[in-house]
């Protein structure tokens, strides 16, 4: 099947699922909202990551999400960004499918993306969502209100793409030592977003385990910058999601 390719590299939240309190599940003044839920473009320059290069990329997925003709959509940031489209065609090449990846992404900057032109005519049947880690790595948001937005982006997938089963993915682990506090943040926001498969449609999978050693280490055989994944580390994740996505898509 003909693949959908774009160019890589190149609503009120539940309360009771994180244990809010009352008050933070009733926040009347959008400016209080946490920063994590709050519908964003990207406004910071990095040098790996431009705003232009940041408005191009969106525009490019806007154009794919108006031409529609999508089954399997990646959404996220540049872990998913960073799939090797040689290997996407490996793994899902019987599918017509999307990367909607955009490196140094928040959940707020994918939920402004999806409410700015990135939904279109899309009708996928299966979304893989990645997201969240850098909230923690570029603007140390919380793990609660990391886990609110990915919790905004799931709600906003399903309201969507009505007709598509949601895998959220557990964040992924980063840097190299296990004791390093960031560990601890991930453990945290992945303990709050797998009650997110208690929804209808939506699916969790955590393959953090994977990717580290036995004794907690990040290989760079897997991450190189103990961030981003290697073939290898792709190849881990595409087995995984292989038969899940072959289940959902050949019924």
């Amino acid at each position: 099947m003909t693949q959908t390719v774009r160019l890589l590299g190149a609503l009120l939240l539940g309360a009771v699922l994180f244990g809010c309190s009352e008050q933070e599940a009733n926040l009347p003044n959008p400016a209080d909202r946490p920063a994590a839920i709050t519908p964003s473009p990207r406004t910071v320059e990095y040098e790996w990551m431009s705003i232009e290069r940041w408005n191009t990329l969106h525009a490019e997925d806007v154009a794919i999400a108006e031409e529609g003709d999508v089954d399997l959509l990646f959404i996220g940031d540049s872990i998913t960004e960073g799939w090797p489209p040689a290997l996407m065609e490996e793994y899902f090449g019987d599918y017509q499918w999307a990367n909607f990846g955009i490196g140094g992404d928040k959940t707020e900057n994918l939920l402004w993306r999806l409410n700015n032109g990135a939904v279109g005519n899309l009708d996928p049947q299966a979304v893989s969502l990645l997201i969240g880690v850098n909230n923690l790595g570029l603007s140390q948001h919380s793990p609660d209100d990391v886990a609110l937005g990915v919790q905004a982006v799931v709600e906003t997938l399903l309201d969507a793409f009505p007709n598509a089963r949601i895998l959220v993915h557990g964040v992924f682990p980063y840097r190299e030592s296990p004791d390093d506090p960031a560990r601890d943040q991930v453990r945290q926001i992945n303990r709050q977003i797998a009650n997110l498969a208690s929804e209808e449609r939506v699916f969790y999978l955590n393959i953090g385990d994977q990717l580290v050693e036995e004794d907690g280490h990040i290989s760079t055989d897997i991450m190189p910058d103990h961030l981003h994944l290697s073939e290898q580390g792709y190849r881990i994740w595409a087995g995984n999601l292989q038969p899940i996505f072959a289940d959902w898509l050949e019924e």
